[in-house]
């Protein structure tokens, strides 16, 4: 298992990614922030807000916001050698 907490400035963005047989439970601290789904298009989302990322799904999160920071609390169960994530070109 992994825990972070990542804070994303405004207008940035991660490269689309998958976490290699990892599930994904995010959730929203402070902000608006984007997750978008390959093929599923993108849902915001704000304070309180929680979602699940299945394994090996193609994403990517984007801030919103060009003037506030975006804050989430990211939980991944995932196999012990697998990295935490793979960049992918969707």
């Amino acid at each position: 298992m992994n825990i972070q907490v990542y804070t994303f400035p405004p207008g940035a963005s991660v490269p689309w990614h998958i976490q290699p047989d990892a599930h994904e439970f995010d959730y929203k601290l402070h902000g608006a922030l984007a997750l978008q789904t390959d093929g599923e298009g993108s849902k915001v989302l704000k304070r309180g807000d929680a979602v699940y990322v299945a394994p090996n799904v193609v994403h990517r999160g984007v801030n919103v916001s060009r003037t506030q920071a975006a804050k989430l609390v990211v939980v991944r169960v995932k196999p012990k050698d697998e990295p935490l994530t793979k960049e992918v070109h969707p």
